[in-house]
């Protein structure tokens, strides 16, 4: 039981240690597809509409989207564009993904400009959402397609894969693994959008925070870290204690019994 007590308290200081990032862009299509340009995907709110296959909830929130050959098409491809992402830079992106069916064809992520595949994941994976963390490298403006892939083998053979959770964070770091899919980012500020901006546009420009000190970039270490260390010593010296104590109860009535 102390073992276990000790490994959240360690699980619980990395996550102090390694969530620190800002949100470029995020959608858990709670309303909607976020300014996302979107082509034969679906928003959905409840259990999938098939039976074996799709996921039974979204992963947050109510709503998640989802590709189905028998809705799209017979052979089409559902395909979700993340736009305008600028700077040549690392970003993370963390997604969640649903795949279970026999009949599953796959799922990529692909840069738009040159097709070429950052992520791809192929038939059924397992019953319950999954989280994909990905290192990416952008171009100047550069594009994210998702392609969902549904429906190959035959119209009534097309079973579900969804979508949720959707996060492109900068920069990246330790949080780019499983755990980053749950983990609470802040947001990037934004510039005010240009009047010759198309009403389509995916997402807004983001604009440099200039004269950002060492101090203010590390203040959630300054404070984080100190106070979780406090938090853990505080807890490991009770648990001492208390076990001290234990030991000199039961030496005292074992005494008394003895005599």
């Amino acid at each position: 039981m102390k073992t276990d007590r000790r490994y959240q308290l360690l699980y619980i200081l990395s996550l102090v240690l390694s969530t620190k990032g800002n949100v470029f862009t995020s959608c858990d299509f709670e309303d909607g597809f976020c300014g996302w340009t979107n082509r034969k995907w679906i928003r959905y709110e409840f259990k999938s509409p098939l039976d074996q296959t799709g996921p039974d909830e979204a992963y947050t929130g109510r709503y998640y989207i989802y590709s189905h050959g028998n809705e799209i098409g017979f052979n089409a491809t559902a395909t979700l564009e993340i736009g305008n992402i600028t700077g040549a830079k690392t970003y993370c992106l963390l997604f969640n993904y649903h795949m279970k069916g026999s009949h599953i064809e796959k799922l990529e992520v692909k840069w738009k400009d040159s097709l070429e595949v950052i992520w791809k994941v192929e038939r059924e994976q397992g019953l319950t959402w999954n989280c994909a963390a990905v290192n990416v490298t952008s171009k100047e403006n550069s594009s994210i397609l998702f392609l969902g892939t549904t429906g190959r083998t035959d119209s009534s053979l097309a079973d579900i894969i969804g979508l949720d959770n959707v996060k492109l964070v900068s920069p990246t770091g330790n949080f780019c693994n499983q755990k980053g899919c749950d983990s609470q980012f802040t947001p990037e500020p934004t510039s005010p959008p240009s009047s010759s901006t198309s009403s389509q546009s995916t997402t807004s420009s983001i604009s440099t925070i200039q004269g950002a000190s060492w101090f203010e970039d590390n203040i959630p270490y300054l404070i984080g870290v100190p106070a979780a260390v406090l938090l853990v010593s505080l807890i490991l010296i009770g648990v001492c204690v208390f076990q001290a104590h234990r030991k000199r109860r039961y030496y005292i009535v074992h005494t008394k019994i003895s005599e």
